[in-house]
């Protein structure tokens, strides 16, 4: 059939294709039959009967070319058909494509941007052919590195990927190099001139067209690591488009489903299964608060809105429920268990300073915080001295086994804070704009609480300043000795994401406001107290600048604003110093921030 098909003259008015095209019933244009399966999943083992230097069919457009591979070269690669079927049994797994190119290393970072042919496989210790595309296995080690704090990376499982390393999606294998890269350019000599992982990220965007044709939970994975390196880059716009990509792909594989009719997992499929759609949902809520745009669920039910169902959770890998590797409240499941509920009183706090609540500012105030500092107390012991005495923690767990679970315990811990400090931060704004509300909210908080009638309380609007800043305050001080503590761990591994960054910079506003007020009475001790702790938020988004491209802007703002609070130039109107989450930070003293 295959010479025949070749000996045909190009004006045939018969089409021909192979017979997996035949099969899946495409068909192949008639000049240049080359369809757009085979380009996908690549020829079946026989070879397909046209190979063309340009994309033709019912699926053309405008993709860059290949270049044809003779038959006997084809006949090695793995069989298109089976992969496609494989990908349906086996959600988890991808077929084998773009078997002619890869990625070569470089003496420098390993990696450069240009192409050649495949070699032959050679040590994993070294680098690995896989798929056509050459992996740095340093940068793989590096990814798994990666602190555990970054939540929606623990559904790759370290020893189990690495085993079945040579069949793994090559998309998802960019993505992780991207993401590894940009880790190790904060180590690297050259700098800010160093950025070979946008090597990484084009070749694994310049993939994202064809993962509409293969559905599987790497591609989603993929996915979820390109949306965290967008964000990484300051693209929050493209971070939230991935996220997007991804959650629709998880919907079409029901990985919100336990279990799928006709279709028997693994336990390991399964807890992938589960830890995917997991990262899915708490990648979008970190997002849509950074991007503060409509989120990606509000139209699906109220269980997978407002919360994390409990059968979705993680928990730990199947093989290692019985070995002793880290139990207690740094155990991950216990860790995730304390985040859950936390992302939802995140959420509310964020909405709660973003509307208007009258003269129940106050009470719905104290309800909310209330709720937060339930959530503290319910942490454990061991959890909570890192607000306290985190060097204890930290001799604790420097062996090497509890770095990541280090990591988690201390974003989570964060995050708490943060929820905390954006609602004394907005009660310290108000209180400072517009004090006249706030006492009148506080005087009908007081009757309510009393069940009197509404009767005037008086209430001392100094004294009422006094306790919201000192509690403020004692919120800002909690983050920077964390922050303190963290930096001085582990610089180059510290987390960033954008819910950690603007949370750091909203309570790091309270520091600007005590600031102002200090200088105004000549508190020198307050003076003193946020200068430190404004020095310490600096730090921190200077190392957040590499990793997180919006910190330098932050951290830019934050320096005016310090300097306009030593001048005497903020006393009111504070409610302005917020940023814009489009891209933009505008404050009342400056021209937006570029």
């Amino acid at each position: 059939m295959a010479s025949d098909a070749r000996l045909a003259p190009s004006g045939s008015t018969r089409r021909r294709a192979c017979e997996p095209c035949r099969h899946r019933k495409r068909k192949c244009d008639g000049d240049r039959p080359l369809c757009g399966a085979c380009r996908v999943f690549g020829p079946p083992e026989s070879g397909c009967v046209y190979f063309a230097d340009r994309f033709c069919g019912a699926d053309h457009g405008p993709r860059p070319p290949v270049k044809g591979l003779p038959v006997s070269q084809s006949a090695e690669e793995p069989p298109g058909g089976a992969g496609k079927h494989q990908a349906k049994s086996d959600l988890s797994s991808t077929s084998p494509r773009d078997q002619n190119e890869h990625i070569a290393p470089s003496q420098n970072s390993e990696i450069v941007s240009h192409w050649e042919p495949a070699s032959p496989p050679i040590s994993l210790s070294e680098t690995l052919h896989v798929n056509g595309v050459q992996v740095s296995m340093k940068l793989i080690e590096t990814f798994f590195r990666y602190p555990g704090a970054q939540i929606p990376f623990s559904f790759l499982k370290r020893d189990v990927f690495l085993s079945s390393i040579r069949d793994q999606c090559p998309f998802l294998l960019a993505a992780m190099q991207c993401l590894a890269q940009r880790y190790a350019e904060q180590e690297s000599p050259q700098g800010s001139d160093c950025d070979e992982g946008e090597v990484h990220y084009q070749a694994a965007r310049d993939m994202i067209s064809r993962l509409y044709d293969d559905h599987s939970i790497s591609a989603v994975q993929g996915l979820l690591i390109m949306a965290t390196c967008a964000a990484m880059r300051g693209v929050l716009s493209v971070c939230w488009q991935y996220i997007g990509m991804a959650a629709r792909m998880a919907h079409y594989l029901a990985l919100e489903a336990a279990s799928v009719a006709g279709v028997t997992y693994s336990p390991i499929k399964e807890e992938v299964r589960r830890r995917t759609w997991a990262a899915v949902l708490i990648m979008e809520r970190m997002s849509w608060l950074a991007v503060d745009r409509p989120s990606i669920f509000a139209n699906v039910p109220a269980r997978v809105r407002q919360h994390i169902p409990d059968s979705l959770w993680m928990s730990v890998w199947p093989d290692q429920a019985m070995k002793p590797a880290i139990h207690g409240p740094f155990e991950e499941a216990a860790l995730f268990g304390y985040l859950r509920p936390l992302m939802v009183l995140y959420g509310k706090a964020l909405d709660f300073a973003r509307g208007e609540h009258g003269l129940r500012m106050v009470m719905n105030y104290q309800t909310l915080d209330a709720e937060i500092d339930m959530w503290f107390l319910s942490l454990p012991s061991a959890v909570r001295i890192l607000l306290i005495a985190p060097e204890r923690e930290v001799r604790r767990l420097s062996i090497r086994g509890c770095e990541p679970n280090f990591w988690f315990a201390f974003s989570v811990t964060a995050l708490g804070l943060h929820a905390r400090g954006v609602l004394r931060k907005w009660l310290l704004t108000r209180m400072l704009s517009t004090p006249d509300q706030v006492v009148a909210a506080a005087s009908f908080a007081l009757n309510a609480e009393a069940n009197a009638p509404p009767t005037p309380v008086q209430v001392d609007a100094n004294v009422l300043l006094c306790k919201i800043l000192a509690d403020a305050i004692h919120v800002a001080d909690e983050q920077s000795a964390l922050l303190q503590h963290g930096l001085a761990r582990s610089a180059s591994l510290f987390p960033a994401t954008p819910h950690l960054c603007m949370g750091t910079y909203q309570v790091a506003l309270v520091y600007v406001s005590a600031l102002g007020r200090a200088i105004s009475d000549g508190d020198h001790t307050m003076i003193a107290r946020c200068d430190v702790g404004l020095a310490v938020v600096d730090a921190a988004l200077g190392v957040w600048n590499r990793l997180f491209s919006p910190a330098h802007k932050l951290r830019y703002t934050l320096r005016n604003l310090h300097t306009a609070a030593r001048q005497g130039l903020i006393q009111a109107g504070q409610h302005q110093l917020t940023p814009n989450l489009d891209g933009t930070i505008e404050f009342s003293l400056g021209a937006p921030c570029q």
